[in-house]
């Protein structure tokens, strides 16, 4: 058992979020401490024996209701606010761990002792069959604030792990109030205190694909707004760096219009290789 606590979002998705517990009993190694914060209807209901199963591992489980429809992040920060453990690692409820996951970043953790960030690599499933891997994609490159000026190479929010003591030097955790790319501008606050995140090559999360309506990452209203908010921040001194992270931004703002025009498309573009597909 590793010194991590997991926070689980979820909204009302019981048949992922019940993936996701069993993924978490199926694991080789297991985190200490998992906090599902829920955002809808009540969960005990649903899987109890799993709940119970989970438990009999010894582990901290806390289930905490949000308060009803606060959003994704917002349950992220009260998760981080509940945890007790070295480690903080984030999982949305429609992903799943690998079994070997945690053996692997304990690996990863005892080469590199003083590294306090990592983020995960993946294996891409479709929501129609989720046990069929379309894409692997691993994470092999550290990550600087330099990195992400070419756009948001740490990715999504599930699988990164991240030290509980870089929470309390931030001022702020997920914002909350960044209406999309919530991960992207958290990711940027942090390699701007000079911290790094490191991949984890050996471990994977399975990360699913939603094929029926836009995901809400793919709004654009939303990517607009947050576009906007984005480029009016002072994350960059250096006037290329800059310049290339507002590019990068258009670009990609571009792109998921041009995307969001087709769902086709959509699912097309997670599983073409290019470096379009950074957002």
């Amino acid at each position: 058992m590793l010194d991590i606590s997991v926070v689980i979002t979820t909204f009302n998705r019981f048949s992922y979020l019940e993936r996701l517990l069993k993924s978490l009993v199926n694991l080789s190694i297991k985190p200490s401490e998992v906090i599902i914060i829920n955002d809808g209807e009540s969960i005990h209901n649903h899987f109890p024996d799993l709940l119970d199963e989970i438990k009999s591992y010894s582990i901290n489980l806390k289930i905490i209701k949000s308060g009803y429809k606060k959003g994704a992040n917002y349950c992220r920060n009260l998760g981080v606010s509940y945890c007790e453990s070295e480690f903080v690692t984030f999982m949305d409820d429609d992903d799943a761990f690998d079994v070997d996951f945690f053996k692997n970043f304990q690996i990863a953790r005892e080469k590199k002792p003083d590294v306090k960030c990592f983020y995960p690599s993946r294996k891409f499933v479709f929501d129609e069959d989720l046990t069929n891997v379309k894409r692997i994609k691993i994470s092999k490159k550290v990550i600087t604030l330099k990195n992400l000026s070419y756009g948001n190479l740490v990715g999504g929010t599930s699988g990164v792990t991240i030290k509980k003591e870089i929470f309390s030097s931030l001022e702020l955790f997920f914002d909350i109030e960044m209406p999309a790319l919530q991960d992207y501008e958290f990711w940027l606050r942090i390699c701007g205190k000079e911290i790094s995140f490191h991949p984890l090559e050996e471990s994977f999360v399975f990360y699913t694909v939603q094929n029926e309506g836009m995901q809400i990452s793919r709004s654009i209203t939303k990517w607009k707004s947050a576009v906007k908010i984005l480029k009016e921040k002072r994350f960059f001194k250096d006037k290329k760096d800059s310049f290339r992270f507002i590019s990068e931004l258009d670009f990609a703002l571009a792109k998921t219009i041009f995307r969001s025009s087709n769902n086709f498309l959509t699912k097309l573009s997670e599983f073409l290789p290019s470096r379009l597909f950074r957002f």
